[in-house]
């Protein structure tokens, strides 16, 4: 048996599918990158935002960053609509090097999330990632936990149908269960 959370609005500590970690793309259309970076999404309410950038050819996530702003990081997050705006500071990176943002994002769907920051030495890097947090439109925080039973272990195609009024919306699920 396994659960997994439908939304990106599960409390921390419950159980959860949660996305696979997102490589980010270089976004100013000039410069070079000096980065790569991933960004890493725990559904919650609110949702945690887990990102690291490690300098081209070396593993180790970039523990040093330069004051921005007054900032040493910006994560800014565009709702793919544009609707919805948000700009969060997270303090400092922790101690292997990961910025962990919690961010409340107030509806699911696509978001485009960049990630502004001044490693020292490699100046400006502005990563974008793409990543979905449940159906369009969907209101976030309310949650919803699904129990299913799996015949056996393996990769499973999950299809959930949604509906409010006469409108049925289905959503796919790949779920792995060991």
């Amino acid at each position: 048996m396994f659960a997994a959370c439908c939304s990106a609005s599960c409390s921390p500590g419950r159980p959860f599918a949660a996305p696979p970690p997102v490589a980010g793309t270089y976004a100013p259309p000039d410069g070079k990158p000096q980065v790569s970076a991933t960004l890493a999404v725990t559904p919650g309410t609110p949702s945690v935002l887990d990102i690291a950038m490690a300098r081209i050819g070396d593993a180790r996530p970039v523990a040093r960053y330069d004051v921005e702003l007054s900032k040493r990081l910006h994560v800014i997050a565009v709702g793919e609509d544009l609707r919805v705006f948000l700009h969060e500071h997270p303090e400092r990176p922790g101690v292997d090097g990961h910025f962990r943002v919690p961010v409340r994002f107030p509806q699911g769907g696509g978001w485009h999330v960049y990630a502004d920051a001044v490693p020292s030495a490699l100046g400006q890097q502005v990563m974008r990632f793409d990543v979905s947090l449940g159906p369009t439109g969907a209101k976030l925080p309310a949650g919803l936990l699904l129990h299913v039973t799996a015949p056996k272990a393996g990769t499973h195609l999950l299809r959930l149908q949604f509906s409010a009024g006469r409108r049925v919306r289905t959503v796919p699920f790949v779920v792995a269960v060991a």
